[in-house]
């Protein structure tokens, strides 16, 4: 088992707790939509996903939806963004997330897991043509980052089940 730095900012977390995917509602009174999100993610989705499944107003959600199907296309090797947990690999990665989304609250915990995928969050929300995003999700499912002097990548790892919360730092 690999340790990993996890941010809970929902609260939802304690020492001891197992993290596994869950189902998940459709917030859509259309039938052929609740089958065709089922038929995606049969297993079930983590918090993460589930907010972008059925979210209409949060900035990112079409450049998660992109990314997901380009990792579909591209790389259904690759976990799912909304089947994963996501983490660091050392707390000063996690402090440079923090720092750049402007965090201020939530709890750190170490937490184990054996499956994982690095990939540089940088890559992802960065509005552009659909030929620039095409690239920087093919960027990011392939492992690599933008080498670019003035752009430091930011790791972060893509935890899948089971994830062990192992303690509250």
């Amino acid at each position: 088992m690999r340790t990993f730095y996890h941010l809970d900012r929902r609260g939802a977390i304690q020492e001891g707790q197992t993290l596994s995917l869950r189902s998940y509602s459709i917030n859509s009174p259309i039938r052929a939509i609740k089958d065709h999100a089922q038929s995606l993610f049969i297993d079930g989705v983590t918090p993460h996903g589930n907010m972008y499944i059925n979210s209409r107003g949060i900035p990112d959600n079409y450049s998660e939806w992109f990314f997901e199907y380009v990792r579909r296309c591209n790389f259904n090797d690759r976990p799912s963004r909304f089947q994963s947990f996501f983490s660091f690999l050392s707390l000063e990665e996690l402090q440079r997330f923090k720092q750049k989304l402007n965090i201020n609250k939530g709890t750190i915990y170490v937490v184990e897991c054996q499956n994982y995928f690095k990939a540089d969050m940088n890559l992802l929300g960065m509005p552009d043509s659909p030929l620039t995003m095409s690239w920087l999700a093919n960027t990011y499912w392939s492992g690599e980052s933008i080498k670019e002097p003035k752009i430091e990548p930011l790791w972060e790892c893509l935890l899948t089940g089971p994830v062990k919360i192992i303690k509250k730092i």
